[in-house]
């Protein structure tokens, strides 16, 4: 096939997977996360605090801003909430299209091509409407930009475009939490830099909430830095093991969560349980480049996670594909048959992300 023939096949593929995105986002309109991202647009498009009105917003203030955008445009037109799901599609689509161009710079055009049309990311946008691919865009293209200069001491403006990509993508939804933890410990970074990647996100993260502060105290309390996720532990996923686990007499006690779902005392420590895999991680790690650590936080946040939600399935997609090409291969039809076995998720994709890391670790210790 001629170089011309395979870009036009490559662009009427990324349309024919938008417009299906489109068909797909217009028939999926009463998912629950979509009615309350409906809702929470309508609270910010009318200038009142989201964080006082509406406890399922868990995340930092850029995401709902650009829900009340949506919302003051789609309010000029007879279907609200559908217009507004196509320009939420429509922005979701379009990060993941600078993800794959990321990943076409990193390994190849086809490999580009392979992520926006795989099916996780593919749902994730279209029928469930999260926005997680929105947050990894930003912390990629901002490692992107600081990953040449990370062991120079000279301060650039490609570090200061990183810093700010960085805590944008931790300001529109915190799933590089725990990423400051691994470039304080990495030996690939510039000391004094480290702390400037590590400490600026946070800061601007932590003070982008202040605006909000005076009448939304309590839910940016409650709802963000307190909101626990329907704690999982997928590794402890097993029921034999997880009844086990519960049954001990430290763990007897049945605690209720805010939604009403009883809980075992235990599932309290689930989230410390996630930070200490997290800082193994972070020192099993440490002497990768920067890039390279990313991909890998970005697979280990979701294998290690507290907590399962469908959306996490895509997260790791981009690192997957740029670190094992054709092995990737294996997560996508895998996950998408089991995508609506909730259970199954928990187990299955934890146990295949834990052996993409040891593949990693076991190719990396062969090849040095």
């Amino acid at each position: 096939m001629t170089e011309k023939r395979k870009i036009i096949l490559c662009v009427s593929l990324v349309v024919l997977c938008v417009a299906a995105r489109f068909v797909v986002g217009a028939f999926s309109l009463n998912y629950v996360d979509f009615r309350n991202f409906l809702a929470t647009g309508e609270i910010a498009a009318s200038g009142r605090n989201v964080y006082a009105e509406q406890k399922f917003y868990n995340y930092g203030p850029a995401f709902f801003i650009l829900l009340g955008w949506l919302y003051k445009v789609a309010s000029h037109f007879p279907n609200v909430a559908l217009v507004f799901k196509l320009m939420l599609v429509a922005v979701l689509t379009l990060a993941d299209l600078l993800i794959a161009r990321l990943v076409a710079k990193k390994s190849s055009l086809t490999w580009g091509l392979v992520f926006f049309l795989n099916p996780l990311s593919f749902l994730t946008v279209s029928y469930l409407s999260q926005f997680d691919g929105l947050a990894v865009a930003c912390a990629a293209y901002g490692i992107s930009y600081i990953e040449d200069s990370a062991e120079n001491e000279r301060f650039t403006i490609n570090d200061a475009a990183g810093i700010v990509l960085l805590s944008m993508s931790l300001i529109i939804k915190h799933i590089m939490w725990a990423f400051p933890m691994w470039l304080l410990m990495s030996r690939r970074i510039n000391t004094r830099k480290k702390f400037l990647y590590a400490f600026v996100p946070v800061l601007l993260f932590l003070m982008s909430f202040a605006p909000y502060w005076s009448t939304g105290q309590q839910g940016i309390i409650s709802n963000v830095f307190l909101y626990r996720s329907r704690n999982n532990l997928p590794l402890f996923g097993l029921d034999i093991l997880h009844r086990i686990i519960n049954h001990l007499p430290v763990f007897s006690r049945s605690i209720a969560d805010p939604y009403g779902m009883e809980f075992l005392p235990f599932h309290r420590y689930l989230f410390a349980v996630y930070a200490l895999f997290m800082l193994a991680g972070a020192y099993t790690f440490r002497y990768e480049d920067i890039d390279n650590n990313f991909l890998l936080y970005t697979i280990s946040a979701v294998c290690f996670a507290s907590a399962i939600s469908m959306q996490y399935l895509s997260i790791p997609c981009m690192a997957l594909i740029i670190l094992f090409r054709k092995k990737s291969l294996l997560y996508f039809p895998l996950m998408g048959t089991i995508l609506f076995g909730k259970h199954m998720v928990k187990i299955v994709m934890v146990w295949t992300l834990l052996l993409y890391i040891i593949c990693y670790c076991r190719h990396k210790t062969h090849r040095t």
